[in-house]
């Protein structure tokens, strides 16, 4: 079970170089239930997936989580930020009273994260998050 760098590959295979070094690291089943453990709200946990620009709510990342954890909803977003951010708003309006939600975002899902976790006081794995998405945004939605 990994996660690689957002370069543009989505299958495993050799490296490239350094940059690939993010690829090759591992995280088991044990050092999730560990940081799950220190979790003490007595709501049923549940991780919510915020993927990158252009993918998916069933991306092969999305499904690798469904596949390991059975508490992951992993909606898929809109192109647009606007639309994505006032989705997850309102998703997050609906499940937080019944769940102790802990948000994972990847590359621009990433960037949201930030954002989200921080209006709603939530935790945040972030993967390969985008920093300066304003500027990788306005190129790509010409193109769309």
């Amino acid at each position: 079970f990994f996660f690689q760098a957002e370069d543009g590959i989505r299958d495993a295979q050799e490296s490239r170089g350094l940059g690939d070094v993010y690829k090759r690291q591992v995280s088991t089943q044990s050092t999730w239930g560990a940081y799950f453990h220190f979790m003490t709200d007595p709501r049923k946990n549940l991780l919510l997936f915020i993927h990158g620009f252009r993918s998916s709510g069933q991306s092969s990342r999305a499904k690798q989580l469904t596949e390991r954890f059975d508490n992951v909803y992993t909606p898929s977003l809109s192109l647009v930020p606007d639309l994505a951010i006032h989705l997850l708003e309102n998703t997050l309006q609906f499940l937080k009273p019944h769940y102790n939600i802990t948000l994972i975002g990847s590359s621009l899902g990433g960037y949201y994260s930030i954002y989200l976790a921080n209006k709603h006081n939530l935790k945040a794995i972030l993967i390969n998050p985008a920093i300066r998405p304003y500027d990788t945004l306005k190129l790509s939605l010409i193109h769309i």
